[in-house]
């Protein structure tokens, strides 16, 4: 049962989701479960919670290599918005 005065999240399909960032990952000539001849300087290890110390599991670690990739980060370090907002 849902509390009130929060709203529902919408329902995800997470497995489309994850096969759609790697066909996008794929189509733009990155596949984001090998590691490139030359390294870039982006991704260089497992992704993780600065606040809370720990890595992301499952599905996570790949869709936010896939996005660390596409948009050319060079930190492994991921947090949601509300931790983000706490720190400043």
């Amino acid at each position: 049962m849902a509390k009130k005065g929060k709203k529902k999240r919408a329902e995800r399909d997470i497995p489309q989701i994850v096969s759609d960032k790697i066909v996008e990952a794929m189509s733009n000539g990155v596949s984001p479960w090998q590691k490139p001849w030359k390294d870039d300087g982006t991704v260089r290890g497992l992704p993780y919670n600065p606040t809370t110390g720990k890595t992301y599991q499952g599905s996570n670690i790949m869709l936010l290599q896939i996005a660390a990739i596409q948009k050319g980060y060079s930190s492994e370090q991921w947090m949601g918005y509300g931790q983000s907002e706490a720190l400043g």
